[in-house]
């Protein structure tokens, strides 16, 4: 099963899209540059969508696990608002003086999901890592990815050694781990619950996994020479506050 799950790992190399991903763009006009968690991948992609049809300029997203875009932030990469999977960053980059007060924009869940379909009459999260013929797990990595830090409390409530035979793949983002449950390389994978709606995951199921607890995520405006740029601002209300980007967020099954 490792040989099998190392060569998926070596295919997705090639043919998974990079961290950096474009928004549809609305003018060749005013950019905004927008570092977004993986896991609000889809939902961000609707909103820029939806506020397109109502202004002009353009958004750009750079999609990436939570703890990659801090790093590139932090290093100057240009960036307008960031759209974190935890409250931690924001609230680090508010203190460094390179954001203003972080705000909560989502909340969100974990869920266990596979394609497997020996697995689809199981109940739980739990029987299916501890059915006998699973064999591979993935998750995003802890260290850089909340909800694969989510996903790490939960495992603390299986019974000891029970995954001591079972391969651990990590991915770089919960988009990448659900690529591992979607190609067959791994059983399953621990994703985000919005990652569970999407049109690609019909082919499998999912288990919530409340033991993960809920992940809040925090957005706030950069500030690199001291000022938040003012369309930034325009579209940072529109996600808080318009009721047709909540709607979207409520889609995917976000609080």
């Amino acid at each position: 099963m490792l040989k099998h799950v190392m060569t998926t790992l070596l295919l997705l190399t090639c043919l998974v899209p990079t961290a950096i991903t474009p928004c549809p763009a609305l003018a060749e006009q005013d950019v905004v540059n927008v570092a977004c968690a993986a896991n609000f991948t889809a939902p961000m992609q609707e909103l820029v969508a939806l506020y397109s049809t109502r202004n002009n300029g353009e958004i750009a997203c750079t999609f990436g696990s939570t703890g990659m875009l801090f790093g590139q932030i932090t290093n100057g990469a240009p960036s307008d608002l960031f759209f974190a999977a935890d409250t931690r960053r924001p609230s680090l980059l508010y203190e460094q003086g390179l954001a203003e007060a972080p705000i909560t924009y989502a909340r969100g869940s974990v869920v266990l999901w596979s394609a497997e379909d020996k697995y689809f009459e199981l109940e739980s999260w739990k029987d299916v890592l501890l059915h006998p013929d699973f064999s591979a797990l993935a998750l995003a990595t802890p260290e850089t990815a909340p909800y694969g830090a989510a996903a790490e409390v939960a495992l603390v409530h299986l019974p000891e050694g029970s995954l001591a035979g079972v391969e651990v793949v990590r991915g770089t983002n919960v988009s990448q781990t659900f690529q591992f449950a979607w190609s067959g390389g791994v059983d399953a994978a621990f994703i985000a619950a919005s990652q569970s709606l999407s049109r690609e995951a019909d082919t499998g199921k999912s288990w919530p996994v409340p033991e993960a607890g809920e992940v809040v995520q925090d957005c706030c405006l950069l500030t690199p020479d001291g000022n938040a740029d003012a369309s930034a601002r325009a579209f940072l209300d529109f996600v808080l506050h318009d009721p047709a980007a909540r709607a979207v967020l409520a889609k995917y099954g976000y609080k």
